[in-house]
């Protein structure tokens, strides 16, 4: 199958520059909550897409047992956080989520990030491949890698049938699948994600070691549920000033405030065309 390709190792990440005070500050990230990221019907469409491929795939001799536990667990509540970054620096659609006169891009240097990466005890991040995984946007893309991964793991099943091994195998292709399945519309995003899941041991503690470290920032008159990732701050190597942030001191003042953080690397300027209506 297609590995996710990373070109030099580098990942980017957009934002204004109120979060990218706090990121550089205190060598944090905010990872959302699975149900609470832009597009609200995200979840629900990854949900919709492994249904669909299920009911083709019960024709093929795929284990109920396994195919019952996928649909039982899309079904159940879970404690799932997303970082997300992107595999592709200064692009105008992902400038146009933010202030292109106060956003900036950060690159950053994927394994210098992966390993330095901190999370609160009851989370573990999950860092396959690469450090993560890119988006799928492709409905047969995403078909063809189900498909293929749960056939594979169905036929190692077949031979044994160890107890509970269906449930540890949905577990694992909906966290490798379900949060990672996007609209075709904003493939240009070229989104990377890094999951953070709860560590077994801990799920059955649900007031204690787990809520303690949740933390909430208002949006939209709801609340929204993230928890801090701390990282080490010099796996960041570029800062890419947005396409309407040109003024002469905005690039002195960032200059300022990397070198009081102790950051010695490039500021660029976007220098796309950029008109604000």
């Amino acid at each position: 199958m297609k590995k996710n390709m990373i070109n030099n190792n580098y990942i980017y990440h957009y934002t204004n520059l109120t979060a990218f005070k706090g990121i550089v500050e205190k060598e944090e990230f905010w990872a959302t909550e699975a149900s609470y990221m832009n597009d609200e019907n995200e979840i629900k469409y990854g949900m919709d897409k492994i249904y669909n491929i299920l009911k083709e795939l019960e024709s093929k001799n795929i284990s109920q047992d396994i195919i019952n536990e996928i649909k039982k667990l899309i079904n159940s509540d879970q404690y799932i956080f997303l970082l997300s970054f992107s595999l592709t620096a200064n692009i105008l659609p992902l400038w146009n989520r933010y202030d292109a006169n106060a956003g900036v891009c950060l690159k950053i240097d994927l394994i210098d990030f992966q390993n330095s990466v901190r999370t609160p005890k009851p989370f573990i991040h999950q860092i396959p491949l690469f450090g993560g995984r890119q988006v799928l946007y492709d409905d047969n893309e995403i078909k063809k890698q189900l498909e293929y991964n749960l056939i594979k793991i169905n036929d190692l099943y077949k031979n044994n049938k160890p107890s509970g091994i269906p449930a540890l195998i949905a577990k694992q292709l909906l966290e490798r699948f379900i949060y990672y399945l996007k609209h075709t519309a904003f493939k240009d995003e070229k989104e990377f994600r890094i999951l953070l899941t709860i560590n077994d041991k801990f799920k059955t503690n649900k007031c204690g070691n787990i809520n303690k470290n949740i933390d909430f920032k208002q949006k939209n008159n709801i609340l929204i549920p993230f928890i801090k990732v701390g990282f080490n701050k010099n796996a960041i190597k570029e800062i890419i000033l947005g396409p309407l942030n040109t003024h002469i001191l905005s690039r002195k003042s960032m200059r300022i405030f990397l070198d009081k953080n102790e950051l010695d690397i490039k500021i660029n300027s976007s220098g796309l065309p950029y008109r604000k209506f």
